[in-house]
């Protein structure tokens, strides 16, 4: 039996161990310098930054780079790319690491920022065209719906993920030089980089998810569809439509998920769905015509 001064001299020296092992460096002062670098660089109004190294708020590195009204692709590409070159021996490797672009915006809606996000290391081809879209958006209409742009490299497909927040909601609304309306935006993201750039772009909207692939569709019918498809639910609201996925024109794919306060109903049935899509599409006036009968996907 071992005496017990030697078991507490070895809890302590496994407890004062283990704490040197979890516990990342301190780069509180590397980070600081990085920080005091991108406010300098053209096209940066600021920076909002976070260094966290503790146990109880994890270990976190956070730049949300605050980009003047005039900021170009070009400005935010160096950006990125000084941020990869402070990091280029690993110093952060221990940290979970997030850089933002932001641009306050203010609408006759709402107040809020909106955002481009991208990852660490360093700026990507593929960040090129989402980065413009973001960019004209945010500089074209002051009555800003973009929330979030944000593009993943190395993922199966090229996808463009846009997060829209709307006044009217996937209506046309007033048409004025300073309203940026789900049709407008849908449309310039689609010159920029959509179907016939090479990307592929998921909306999210108020409602279904809408993802568009291969050639531009027509945005009239794109926002037609969402409608009608937002408010469709069966007799008995036993479901909700979570998206809907268009190839150019064709509405390819819907997307429904059983409603949690419809108890005791089961799994959405797919031939009542694409009934109660022909009955709903019927006399809305969708442009380009009939739906046809899309591929039915039940959400898990």
């Amino acid at each position: 039996m071992r005496p017990r001064g030697i078991l507490a001299t070895l809890a302590v020296v496994m407890s004062v161990s283990s704490g040197c092992v979890l516990a990342p460096p301190d780069r509180s002062a590397e980070f600081g310098e990085l920080v005091d670098e991108l406010r300098s660089m053209p096209g940066v109004n600021g920076v909002r930054d976070r260094y966290s190294s503790g146990f109880s708020q994890g270990r976190e590195l956070r730049l949300e780079v605050l980009v003047e009204d005039a900021a170009t692709v070009g400005e935010l590409a160096a950006v990125s790319d000084t941020v990869r070159s402070a990091d280029a021996d690993g110093q952060f490797d221990r940290f979970t690491r997030r850089l933002i672009f932001a641009l306050p915006q203010d609408s006759r809606f709402y107040s809020g920022v909106s955002r481009f996000v991208v990852g660490w290391g360093g700026w990507q081809a593929g960040y090129d065209a989402p980065a413009a879209c973001w960019l004209e958006l945010t500089h074209l209409y002051p009555g800003l719906v973009v929330d979030t742009i944000g593009h993943t490299p190395g993922a199966e497909r090229n996808l463009l993920d846009v997060y829209l927040r709307t006044g009217p909601t996937a209506e046309a609304g007033p048409a004025g030089p300073d309203t940026l309306t789900a049709e407008r935006a849908i449309t310039r993201c689609l010159e920029v980089g959509g179907p016939g750039g090479g990307y592929e772009i998921r909306f999210r909207l108020d409602g279904p998810v809408v993802e568009l692939a291969g050639s531009a569709p027509d945005v009239r019918r794109v926002l037609a569809l969402h409608r009608v498809l937002a408010g469709l639910g069966g007799s008995g609201e036993e479901y909700a439509v979570a998206g809907f996925r268009m190839d150019g024109d064709e509405l390819a794919e819907v997307t429904v998920a059983a409603v949690p306060e419809a108890a005791g109903v089961a799994e959405p049935d797919a031939e009542a769905v694409l009934r109660d899509l022909d009955s709903a599409t019927a006399g809305a006036g969708v442009p380009g015509g009939e739906v046809g009968e899309p591929r039915i996907l039940v959400a898990e």
